[in-house]
């Protein structure tokens, strides 16, 4: 089990990272096809630093994405369907109960993305004006410093900053609440459910020691994939959003009139 999951994840980071990169690559060549197409408009009306944003930190968002996220979810789909094959080799009757504590995973996932998603969207926007704030600063050094308007700059990014801050710690606080402490708690009580089946049929069905160990094992490996793949569902939510960013920069047709001539 052990060598299968470290093969199978070997593969799989090493095969999505070549694809991961190559599609950014692909979204960074379109982005900036299609910037150079646009209306000296939009250009007017969004800051420089939001699009630069846009060309890197948000298209490696999409990167960590695929090179990833897809990776330790194929693995952990994979890790989950053998897990359960020989979990019900063992005993049919406990892994459905097993099961049964899939429901409540998947409840705790919408709750955490109902929660956190406007926050997420939020971090992301934060982050932009934080670029933004920096590319004008320092691209109108001369001016500012010529005007003596470094106080008010300065404050006006540590407003945004802070800002940032504020959000991205909302976030935080509800990644440890619903995420990891969130599965290993379900995971405690699965424990508690294999012991108590056990030890309450122990007399008629001639339960080893060898087999509790196993399957106890066997309910570890079932679920630590899935503490994992939660734990991943928040970089998720961000490339999602991230990815939106990008296809909006690349779906726009605000294109200058062609040239006569």
């Amino acid at each position: 089990m052990f060598l299968f999951r470290v093969i199978s994840t070997f593969i799989g980071e090493y095969y999505f990272s070549k694809v991961a990169y190559s599609i950014v690559s692909d979204l960074r060549e379109e982005s900036f096809t299609n910037l150079q197409k646009l209306r000296m408009s939009y250009f007017d009306r969004t800051p420089v630093g939001s699009i630069v944003s846009r060309l890197t930190n948000d298209t490696q968002a999409v990167a960590d994405m695929f090179g990833t996220i897809f990776s330790s979810f194929l693995n952990s789909i994979l890790m989950f369907v053998v897990t359960i094959g020989a979990m019900i080799s063992l005993s049919p009757g406990l892994t459905v109960l097993m099961i049964l504590f899939l429901p409540i995973m998947i409840g705790s996932v919408y709750l955490y993305q109902r929660l956190s998603s406007k926050l997420v969207k939020i971090t992301r926007a934060k982050l932009s004006d934080l670029n933004t704030k920096l590319s004008e600063s320092i691209e109108g050094m001369r001016i500012i410093q010529a005007f003596n308007q470094e106080e008010r700059l300065i404050k006006g990014f540590e407003e945004v900053n802070k800002e940032h801050l504020h959000y991205m710690s909302r976030s935080l606080s509800v990644d440890s609440l619903l995420l990891r402490p969130a599965m290993a708690l379900l995971k405690i009580l699965a424990y508690g459910v294999i012991l108590t089946y056990f030890g309450l049929s122990w007399q008629t069905a001639g339960f080893t020691a060898g087999i509790i160990y196993a399957f106890i094992q066997y309910t570890n490996q079932l679920f630590n994939p899935l503490i994992e793949l939660m734990q991943n569902f928040s970089v998720l939510q961000t490339s999602m959003i991230a990815a939106g960013r990008v296809f909006e920069l690349i779906d726009n047709k605000e294109y200058e009139p062609a040239q006569k001539g």
